[in-house]
């Protein structure tokens, strides 16, 4: 059989559920999760398995997915601010949102370092370009 890697939220699932009956008692993995099968699905048999397969793999697809769609990282607030030498005087400016606060430039729900790039490109275009998300 196959050794299977499992993270430590799902471990310690598992594990919570298994004790509900007896919560004292010590338990490996491997029982633990016997013993949530057993009591989760107790009706599932053999021809079940690979239905039950194939959801868990859907939904790791699922997550696997979501992770890959978050939002790549913001470029630095705080290495911007420092090349601007009306910034850098500012040692609070260390967010996109501060430094747009400092400079009172309205942002009305949007990205701030969007906004201050445009405002830069308007009011300031001898500062250094605000950096874009690759």
């Amino acid at each position: 059989m196959g050794t299977y890697e499992v993270d430590d939220e799902l471990a310690f699932r598992v594990d919570r559920l298994a004790r509900r009956m007896k919560p004292f008692e010590a338990l490996s993995f491997q029982e633990g999760l016997k013993r949530v099968l057993d009591q989760f699905a107790p009706q599932t048999g053999l021809a079940d398995v690979p239905e039950i397969a194939q959801r868990v793999a859907i939904q790791n697809a699922v997550e696997v997915a979501r992770a890959a769609m978050k939002k790549a990282p913001s470029p630095s607030p705080i290495q911007y601010a420092s090349m601007v030498p009306e910034l850098k005087k500012r040692p609070n400016l260390t967010t996109w949102k501060s430094i747009t606060d400092f400079l009172s430039i309205e942002t009305a729900g949007d990205s701030a370092r969007r906004k201050l790039a445009g405002w830069v490109k308007m009011n300031r275009p001898d500062w250094p370009p605000v950096p874009v998300i690759d």
